[in-house]
């Protein structure tokens, strides 16, 4: 493997960003404490403002860092920032049976919870927010695979809010090109016509267990679409093997 000459390729901002970044995610830069100024920085780097200030506002960009009007930058105090910067890096992961697999237990484990809840509080907005979703998936105008399987991440990132756990959201959230690409990758074994109507019944079907306050039911229809989701990839060989 032939590996980039970090010094030429490497921007300074970058490396910049990369430093803050960790000391951040480390810890070493407290919640709420305020960043050293962007003179101090660029005298501490031995850069120049313009280099600190393209860091900075990456770091915001990640919500990692916010500016308070007159008195600098300072590190988050969201503390779920942290958590979905980490999982914001298996956005570049490589769709392989390994990762597919890992990402479809993952979901199971956090989205029967999150039916749980849902199905239990059957709060109105919630119910509404989903079956609006659903109407938009059974649209018989909706051609692109790519738009149906946004809806799709959108329909369990709702769930997800819904049932009212920061947590789960800000797992879920950075996971959602991941698990469009795998769709994706999943619709090229079928007929996309055909294969469309089908999960479009499967998520009607979950709702309306999930709506007439059916949870275990839910929870059980959904296991048994994950066994099967599971199985399909585990044998299936087009599905990539790690490199």
């Amino acid at each position: 493997m032939k590996l980039p000459n970090l010094k030429i390729t490497k921007h300074l901002s970058d490396k910049v960003y990369d430093y803050l970044e960790e000391q951040i995610l480390s810890g070493s830069l407290e919640l709420g404490s305020r960043l050293p100024t962007e003179p101090q920085l660029s005298k501490g780097f031995g850069v120049s403002r313009t280099v600190v200030r393209e860091a900075i506002q990456k770091l915001k960009a990640q919500g990692l860092v916010v500016s308070k009007v007159g008195n600098g930058s300072f590190v988050a105090t969201d503390q779920l920032a942290q958590i979905k910067k980490v999982f914001g890096q298996y956005r570049q992961i490589y769709a392989n049976k390994r990762a597919i697999l890992d990402y479809v237990r993952l979901r199971t484990i956090i989205e029967v919870e999150c039916m749980r809840v849902v199905g239990t509080e059957r709060k109105p907005e919630s119910l509404r927010a989903l079956n609006d979703l659903v109407d938009q998936m059974g649209n018989p105008k909706l051609s692109s695979a790519d738009e149906f399987y946004r809806l799709d991440m959108e329909f369990h990132l709702t769930m997800a809010a819904h049932a009212g756990n920061i947590m789960f959201q800000a797992i879920l959230e950075p996971l959602k090109d991941f698990g469009i690409r795998s769709g994706l990758l999943d619709s090229q074994r079928h007929d996309f016509s055909n294969w469309k109507s089908l999960m479009w019944q499967e998520h009607r079907d979950l709702l309306d267990l999930i709506e007439a306050g059916q949870v275990d039911e839910a929870k059980a229809f959904f296991l048994d679409k994950m066994r099967r989701t599971i199985e399909m990839i585990s044998e299936d060989p087009k599905t990539p093997e790690p490199k």
